[in-house]
């Protein structure tokens, strides 16, 4: 991946069910930052994948919302980084929590 610019990262990530089919049509969203970022949500694609871009380094809960259920993760990002979150939706809404580790580019 190329390296992105000086004090930004991205988060991209794909939606999956429980039983690991890719979830088209999801609402994504950055619920909680380290910084005030723009209130966007994303509608994956047919694969299923999301990209929040040009980002500030810090902790972040991304959470996804579809008809098959919700699910949020936690992720910590770097500077000139890019990391990989993937969100699973169940209708308990319980999705994967967990912290991923960080990546570098």
């Amino acid at each position: 991946m190329p390296r992105l610019d000086v004090g930004h990262a991205r988060i991209t990530g794909t939606v999956l069910t429980l039983d690991g089919s890719v979830v088209e049509g999801a609402s994504v969203a950055i619920a909680n930052a380290p910084e005030p970022v723009a209130d966007i949500a994303l509608l994956t694609g047919a694969d299923g994948r999301f990209l929040f871009d040009d980002l500030p380094a810090g902790r972040y809960i991304i959470e996804a919302h579809a008809a098959k259920g919700r699910g949020a993760v936690t992720i910590e990002i770097l500077d000139y980084s890019s990391t990989f979150a993937p969100i699973t939706v169940s209708e308990r809404g319980g999705g994967s929590h967990q912290p991923f580790p960080r990546s570098h580019c």
